[in-house]
Order: structure tokens, then sequence, then C-alpha cells
């Protein structure tokens, strides 16, 4: 799959495997999330993260600013990562 990401202010499709670390992921509907990332922005976006957690339904995602970078659960309902 590939990705859009931002990189040097403007927006270039790439395959998913050439994200890398500090890239910015477009998401729109329908998307694969090529790689974990935190939410920067979102409105009404809900992940499909069954492959991680096992859940049967989407789970929808909130931007927190006081998210850290780091050290964080994977998935969940109402948590600022993908």
């Amino acid at each position: 799959p590939s990705a859009l990401v931002i990189r040097g202010g403007e927006r270039v499709r790439i395959p998913g495997r050439e994200v890398v670390c500090g890239d910015v992921l477009v998401l729109e509907q329908g998307d694969r999330i090529a790689a974990d990332g935190r939410l920067l922005s979102a409105h009404d976006l809900q992940a499909d993260e069954s492959l991680l957690t096992g859940e049967s339904l989407a789970v929808g995602k909130a931007v927190r600013a006081d998210a850290p970078a780091t050290a964080h659960r994977p998935g969940g309902e109402d948590q600022p990562y993908v």
C-alpha cells in the first residue's frame, strides 16, 4: 500500500515501506495506515484496529495536545494514536 505524506511542505504519495519517522501522514476515508502515528488533527476519525487489538468494531480517535510522542499503549477508544 502507498501513503500520502507531507515532505518539504508538499504532499507526496510514496510506498508505505518508505514512511520514516517525522513524516506527516495525510489520511482519508478508507486509507490503510502505513505506520504508527500520533494525531495532529482529525475530524470524527474512527479506525479499525481489529488486527492489533481484536476489537470487532472501529474505535473513535481523538486529538490530545498532552499526548506523549512515545511510551503509549496500542489501540483503544479516544486515544490520539493510530
